[in-house]
């Protein structure tokens, strides 16, 4: 069978539409991306199809709204609405979330208070379970004496 986007989305969106979150954020990725293979790149609808997987508690989606928010793609940008989702992705395991919180935390952005303590147990989360950017802001931070982190 030859790959097909267009498809894909067909079938995706066939369950997507009866509330399966981890369809709902592969359509959002197909729209995301435009996924080629006939599929238009289209932020807007890739945010509405994470949004309907976020609310549902889909952490993968939760994440990926949340960086839609962060920049403003196809959605009002908003630092806050974007802590909002990456602190649902990451209190769910998702280490890319617990990277993203930890620089809002380690910026002052979207988060009530900056806070390199914060930052750091957001980091260590994601360190610990690979994620090489965090390794190397912890490494940071620990460099300056900052957050408790340690080398």
């Amino acid at each position: 069978m030859k790959q097909s986007n267009t498809e894909a989305l067909k079938w995706y969106k066939k369950a997507a539409e009866q509330g399966f979150g981890p369809a709902q954020c592969n359509v959002g990725q197909l729209y995301a991306t435009g996924g080629g293979g006939g599929v238009a790149q289209s932020p807007v609808k890739a945010a509405q199809w994470y949004r309907k997987a976020a609310v549902q508690g889909d952490a993968e989606s939760q994440h990926f709204l949340a960086l839609q928010l962060y920049e403003g793609h196809g959605v009002a940008q908003s630092d806050k609405e974007a802590a909002l989702w990456w602190q649902k992705a990451a209190e769910q395991g998702n280490a890319e979330a617990q990277f993203n919180l930890g620089g809002l935390f380690q910026d002052g952005r979207g988060v009530t208070a900056k806070s390199d303590v914060e930052a750091v147990r957001w980091y260590k989360k994601a360190a610990d379970q690979g994620h090489s950017g965090a390794q190397f802001c912890l490494k940071v931070l620990a460099s300056m004496g900052r957050g408790g982190a340690q080398m």
